[in-house]
């Protein structure tokens, strides 16, 4: 076996003891801003990933923020919120959209973000819904009087 790795320390006995400033762990925020990406993640499923992140980001550390952010969670649950996914209307019932919203409000770093995003998604989508259609409509494509 090859794959001993000498440094591995094993767990101290004496768990009563907390190591000081235990590094935080981001690993089920990243896990739970994973399951909101993916498109055929199970309603239930979702809704205990954004009750997972309501608690995590509730607590005031800035780990937990930080750990959202780096795994690309506001932008996971504004795609969510935003999308119509197969699964939507069971979304809806167990109460996705309302945890969603409030998982954005926690935080005003992620809420932030989230209004950048939607100012972008809205300008994008404004200028594709005005091009290549050739009204000539004046420049910036919007009817004038």
């Amino acid at each position: 076996s090859g794959h001993s790795h000498p440094r591995a320390q094993p767990e101290p006995a004496n768990a009563d003891h907390p190591p000081p400033a235990t590094p935080y762990d981001p690993a089920p925020i990243a896990a739970a801003v994973h399951a909101i990406q993916q498109a055929d993640t199970k309603p239930q499923e979702l809704k205990c990933s954004l009750e997972l992140l309501m608690a995590e980001l509730q607590s005031p550390s800035k780990e937990a923020s930080a750990a959202f952010v780096q795994a690309g969670g506001p932008d996971a649950v504004f795609r969510r919120m935003n999308a119509m996914g197969q699964h939507w209307r069971e979304e809806a019932k167990l109460g996705c959209m309302q945890l969603a919203s409030q998982l954005v409000a926690l935080r005003p770093e992620i809420e932030e973000t989230v209004l950048q995003m939607n100012q972008c998604a809205d300008e994008q989508d404004q200028q594709h819904r005005h091009h290549g259609h050739g009204h000539g409509r004046g420049v910036c494509g919007h009817a004038h009087g």
